[in-house]
């Protein structure tokens, strides 16, 4: 079984979804293969100035050039990495702080998949800007999107799917929504 955190805002849509296990670690991470970012997901919020710096993460065969804070509760960080890693390469965190007074060490195995987005209408006018799809490992992915409607047959938006054969149980659910349109 699948559970899943949806966030929805008038101009950004954020969507954590977590695979059926439970974070047995303090840290996640993940790659869409081909890409040149890496996401981490935190199981507690993280310090703004820790997660961000740089030098508190490597990627085994490529360099970290840039760490992101994103999304509203402080459990995600994006790394820009100078290339694509490999599926399994080594993920280090040292001296992320946490919200809770804790500081992160350790290191995971990069969980790595395939695209699995997909853009409704024409990139660059609705949606205005591209949106960000990052898997986090574990199952999790992080979805920075924006769009005017997904309604009748003009829709704008963009989204994160995955195919499926046979029979399978899907949850979801929506912890909050900030900024949708009446209607």
């Amino acid at each position: 079984m699948k559970h899943h955190l949806w966030r929805f805002s008038a101009s950004i849509a954020l969507a954590l979804c977590f695979g059926g296990q439970a974070l047995a670690q303090t840290f996640t991470a993940g790659n869409v293969a081909g890409e040149t970012t890496v996401g981490i997901l935190y199981s507690e919020a993280v310090v703004l100035g820790s997660a961000e710096t740089v030098a508190n993460y490597a990627v085994a065969g490529v360099t970290v050039t840039a760490a992101r804070l994103a999304g509203p509760e402080d459990v995600v960080v994006i790394l820009t990495v100078s290339g694509s890693p490999a599926a399994g390469a080594q993920v280090n965190v040292a001296g992320v702080a946490t919200a809770g007074g804790g500081t992160v060490n350790g290191s995971v195995s990069l969980d790595q998949t395939t695209e699995i987005t997909a853009v409704l209408g024409t990139d660059g006018t609705d949606p205005i800007e591209d949106g960000n799809c990052i898997y986090l490992g574990n199952g999790g992915y992080f979805l920075e999107a924006g769009g005017s409607d997904i309604w009748n047959a003009d829709d704008h938006g963009e989204f994160i799917y995955q195919a499926f054969s046979g029979a399978f149980d899907a949850v979801v659910r929506i912890e909050s929504i900030t900024g949708p349109q009446a209607w």
